[in-house]
This record gives C-alpha cells, structure tokens and sequence, in this order.
C-alpha cells in the first residue's frame, strides 16, 4: 500500500498560484451502518431480477421522459 501511494502522489497533487506544490489527501467518509429502516425505500432486489428491474425502471423513465418534452 505504501509503494502505491509513493507512487501515485503526484497525480493527487496541484500547483498552488506561488509555486509550491502541496498534496491532497482523499479525506476518509465514514459508511453508514446498515440498519433495516434504510431500506425502505430501496428495498434490495434478487440478483436473477436484477436486469428485468434495470429494463422497467429504464422504460419508465424513458417513457417519463418522452411525454414530458414531446
């Protein structure tokens, strides 16, 4: 991991207006604990119903999209 980071410093890295170069670091965002009232309104979906899913939600919001600037 430090050889990566070594390696990669200067590409998250900008020019400041005096000249000096400072590094950025990614800040950390904390995840969010997994509780069941999270997921009410996206429940999960089974894998198998996944790409029938996709294709619905799609169709609607193409459909959505069609009435809404035709």
């Amino acid at each position: 991991f430090k050889k990566y980071k070594q390696a990669g410093s200067h590409s998250n890295s900008f020019r400041l207006s005096n000249g000096r170069t400072e590094d950025v670091e990614p800040q950390s965002v904390p995840l969010l604990a997994r509780s069941p009232s999270t997921n009410r309104k996206y429940p999960p979906l089974p894998v198998d119903k996944l790409e029938e899913e996709i294709n619905r939600r799609m169709a609607d919001d193409n459909k959505l999209f069609r009435e809404e600037f035709n």
